[in-house]
């Protein structure tokens, strides 16, 4: 220690003692102070130095405290300051952990609500169409099949599928177009022959001035299937 402090209260304490006890009870907390080296009293004042030992102490350990913290940049906290601003740490995560699995929630319960009334207003319709979507794809069905039936081909389920991907694929007016041509050239007509005029493989008799009439091996005959060439083009 740099220097020695003693309160003023002490001087009650040493009352008792008289100047010599004094001056040696004063001279050894100067000694302990600057090394620390315990003194060996004969008098009266050997009754006062526990005493003055712990206020010396006390000073001395306030000392070294200051000065640590001047070197850190500040006091350090004190244990309960430490365990208070834990346990405040600790309750903030918690709310805000809480606010979290709140937030998800509730935009679950969003997502959800949303789902269903999707699901409500698409319900009936398949693979989510529209009404118009629908009304259309059936209006298309039904030109193909009453085109395919007055053709003499096949309307079957499994047909119609196989029809619908000739639609997609090379379009309605095409496939309309080469059913009448089947119906025109081929002698049983089938739907691989359809393919063929559609893959531009099959042979055709082009008799549109005459679509009444069929090229048959007995001659000319009337054709079961002119209707479907009055809108030839």
């Amino acid at each position: 220690m740099e220097y020695l402090k003693i309160w003023t209260s002490f001087r009650e304490s040493i009352s008792p003692l008289n100047d010599a006890e004094k001056g040696r009870l004063f001279d050894a907390m100067l000694m302990y102070a600057d090394t620390g080296e315990l003194p060996d009293f004969k008098g009266n004042e050997r009754y006062i130095w526990p005493t003055a030992k712990q206020a010396i102490d006390r000073a001395a350990q306030k000392a070294e405290t200051l000065r640590q913290n001047g070197s850190k940049g500040g006091r350090p906290p004190k244990p309960e300051e430490t365990k208070e601003n834990q346990t405040k740490a600790n309750e903030t995560k918690r709310n805000q952990t809480k606010a979290n699995e709140s937030y998800l929630f509730d935009k679950e319960k969003e997502n959800i609500k949303k789902e269903n009334k999707d699901n409500d207003n698409n319900a009936g319709m398949p693979f989510g169409l529209t009404d118009d979507e629908i009304q259309a794809s059936l209006e298309i069905d039904q030109q193909i099949e009453d085109t395919a039936k007055g053709a003499g081909l096949n309307t079957s389920e499994i047909s119609m599928v196989t029809a619908r991907r000739y639609a997609n694929e090379y379009g309605l007016e095409k496939l309309l177009d080469a059913i009448r041509k089947t119906a025109l050239n081929a002698a049983k007509p089938s739907w691989a022959y359809v393919e063929g005029i559609l893959k531009g493989k099959g042979k055709q008799n082009d008799n549109r001035g005459n679509n009444s009439i069929v090229q048959g091996s007995s001659g000319e005959k009337p054709s079961k299937y002119a209707f479907l060439f009055d809108d030839a083009v």
